[in-house]
């Protein structure tokens, strides 16, 4: 159970945009399907935190080394 949970977090903290905008158009639909909308507000704020926020730079070797290379040719 704990490896699921650090994979979960390990995951959530990467991804963290993606699961914002999940999260926040999950909100917003049954905000929507309901007839009081308390979902709704909610959703809609996480969705604009989602989408206003700028990303940060990618955690990834891969990706910094690439950019740390220079064309000498």
């Amino acid at each position: 159970m704990s490896i699921l949970l650090s994979r979960l977090a390990r995951a959530a903290r990467t991804r963290w945009r993606t699961i914002f905008l999940l999260t926040g158009g999950l909100l917003t639909v049954i905000g929507i399907a309901l007839p009081t909308g308390a979902a709704l507000v909610p959703g809609i704020l996480i969705l604009l935190v989602a989408l206003l926020t700028e990303t940060e730079a990618v955690d990834c070797r891969a990706a910094t080394q690439l950019t740390a290379w220079h064309w000498s040719g």
